[in-house]
């Protein structure tokens, strides 16, 4: 079952965006930039994960959409194409470090056409050090699915909103020592804008110590 998930720290320096908006007094205006300086300080620090195999796009539409299921969803072959809304896809490395200009943003858009009523998949590897439970923490333009070690642990279709980092949360979820898969489906369903973000927490959403991501963990050989 998805979370919605909303960081007071977010909310807050919007809130002081607004304010300044409203009012010509300098110190409500400075205090509103402090506010955001802090708030992307922190967002690089929070490890938006960028870095990802990718593949897409396919049709989103009418007996396509949302939870029709697509050859990744039953093998990871890097080296397959496959019918693709628009002609054969295949997997490409995408890395897009996170900068103030994007915020940990993987902005769909701008790597696929076509890119309205579209599906595409993301696939990374968690290392853990340990057996424990994390959050994984999403913000998503417009629906997602995520397999954690091919178990589907979120499906969350809420209708038409842009990404905000994250919107969406899952339960706490058991990830083992060692390498774990995420295989992600990010679904555009109203048009416009199609994107995601994601990053790992524990309870409070907070960073674990000593995880790792690396994209191509368990495909050294393709």
């Amino acid at each position: 079952m998805a979370e919605k998930w909303e960081p007071t720290d977010r909310w807050e320096a919007v809130r002081w965006f607004t304010m300044a908006l409203e009012t010509d007094d300098k110190s409500i205006v400075h205090l509103a930039t402090q506010r955001r300086d802090a708030l992307q300080s922190k967002l690089s620090q929070e490890s938006f994960i960028t870095d990802w195999w990718l593949i897409g796009p396919f049709s989103n539409k009418g007996q396509y959409n949302f939870s029709y299921a697509y050859p990744p969803e039953m093998e990871i072959d890097l080296k397959k194409t496959y019918p693709g809304e628009g002609g054969p896809v295949g997997w490409k490395r995408v890395s897009n470090p996170p900068n103030p200009e994007n915020e940990g943003n993987v902005n769909l858009n701008a790597i696929y056409k076509p890119d309205d009523y579209v599906a595409a998949y993301a696939l990374t590897y968690l290392y853990s050090p340990v057996d424990q439970k994390v959050r994984f923490l999403l913000g998503v333009d417009d629906s997602v699915r995520v397999w954690l070690n091919d178990e589907l642990i979120l499906s969350d279709k809420s209708g038409c909103h842009e990404a905000w980092p994250p919107h969406t949360a899952t339960e706490l979820t058991f990830v083992r020592k060692g390498w774990n898969k995420i295989l992600l489906r990010v679904s555009d369903e109203c048009g416009g804008k199609w994107g995601f973000y994601f990053r790992t927490g524990d309870k409070q959403g907070r960073p674990l110590p000593g995880l790792k991501f690396d994209p191509n963990a368990m495909n050294n050989d393709q």
